[in-house]
C-alpha cells in the first residue's frame, strides 16, 4: 500500500485518501500458534551536516544508490513512535490494526487501517471502519511459517548467530547481518570519491545492518532491528504478547457492513468536517 494522503487543516478537520490492491502473492498460515501482541515501530534518524545520503539503502534498491545527495545545515534528529494491534488464531487467520497517520502523534481519534487475512475460507478484508465497507479480495494461502529473511538464507556465513534470550516472556534466538563499504567502492559496483559522513572515511563503514529475534514457539519475530544511513535505526519489537486465543470476532466482517468484492485496485477516502 503506499503512504496514505492525509491533511488536516481549520476547514477540513481530517482528510485521508489510501490505495489498496488485492494481494499478488500467497501468504503464510501459521497453525497453532495464536497471539495478539502491539508492535511498537520506532525510527530514530540523527543527520550532520555532511552526511552522504546517497550511499544505498540496499533493502529498497539493491542494484545502485542514484546520485549522491550531502545533508548540509544543523543536525537533524527525527524521533517517530507507531504501534500496530497483531492478533493470531489457531487457524492461522490475521488481523492487524494501524493507524493511518504515520509519526509519533496522530490525533486521538485517527481512523485506523484494519486489515483481515481469513486463509480459511481465502479471503482478505480490508476495513473502512468510517464508511462501513469491507473491501473483500481472494487470497491464496499456503501452510509453514513466515520465516523472516535471515531465517530463509541458506548460507550461514551471511549471518551471524546472537545465541537465544527470552524476549517478553518467549524465547527466541537472534542472528545479525552486516554490510560493509569496501575501499574505494559501494554496494551496487559503484565507485564514488564522496565521502561516507563528515570528515571521515568510507571505507570499512557499515552501510546498512539487520538484526532478526525469531521464536520458533510463538512462530513469530519477536524483535527485529535495522539500520540505513538514509533512515537511520528502526526496532520493531513485539510488546504486551499474550499466547491466549483471541475472541473470534476480530476476524470476521463487523454486523452493518457492506462487503464490496474488489479484483483491481481501490481507494478509501474519509473526510471528516471541522466541528
Amino acid at each position: 500500500m503506499p503512504p496514505p494522503k492525509t491533511r488536516v487543516g481549520p476547514h477540513e478537520r481530517l482528510f485521508i485518501e489510501a490505495t489498496f490492491s488485492p494481494p499478488r502473492n500467497p501468504v503464510r498460515a501459521v497453525t497453532g500458534a495464536p497471539y495478539s501482541a502491539e508492535q511498537v515501530i520506532g525510527r530514530e534518524l540523527i543527520l550532520e551536516s555532511g552526511t552522504d545520503l546517497g550511499v544505498p539503502d540496499i533493502w529498497d534498491n539493491p542494484s545502485g544508490f542514484g546520485i549522491p545527495r550531502i545533508f548540509s545545515g544543523r543536525t537533524y534528529v527525527s524521533h517517530e513512535r507507531q504501534g500496530i494491534r497483531i492478533y493470531r488464531d489457531s487457524a492461522g487467520r490475521t488481523r492487524t490494526e494501524s493507524p493511518f497517520f504515520s509519526g509519533s502523534n496522530p490525533p486521538p481519534d485517527a481512523p485506523m487501517n484494519i486489515e483481515i487475512d481469513d486463509v480459511v475460507e481465502g479471503y482478505r478484508y480490508i476495513l473502512d471502519t468510517e464508511n462501513r465497507v469491507a473491501h473483500r479480495s481472494v487470497l491464496a494461502a499456503v501452510p509453514g511459517p513466515d520465516l523472516p529473511p535471515l531465517w530463509r538464507c541458506a548460507d550461514r556465513s551471511a549471518f551471524k548467530s546472537l545465541g537465544t534470550r527470552t524476549i517478553e516472556g518467549v524465547r527466541a534466538e537472534g542472528r545479525k547481518t552486516a554490510h560493509v563499504l569496501s575501499e574505494g567502492r559501494r554496494p551496487g559496483g559503484y565507485a564514488t570519491g564522496q565521502p561516507y559522513g563528515p570528515s571521515v572515511s568510507y571505507i570499512g563503514v557499515q552501510a546498512a545492518s539487520s538484526e532478526e529475534w525469531y521464536s520458533t514457539d510463538l512462530k513469530a519475530a519477536v524483535l527485529t532491528k535495522s539500520f540505513t544511513p538514509r533512515r537511520g535505526d528502526e526496532t520493531m519489537p513485539l510488546k504486551n504478547v499474550s499466547r491466549a486465543e483471541p475472541d473470534p470476532s476480530l476476524f470476521q466482517v463487523p454486523p452493518g457492513y457492506k462487503v464490496v468484492d474488489e479484483t483491481g485496485p481501490f481507494t478509501i477516502k474519509i473526510t471528516r468536517s471541522s466541528r
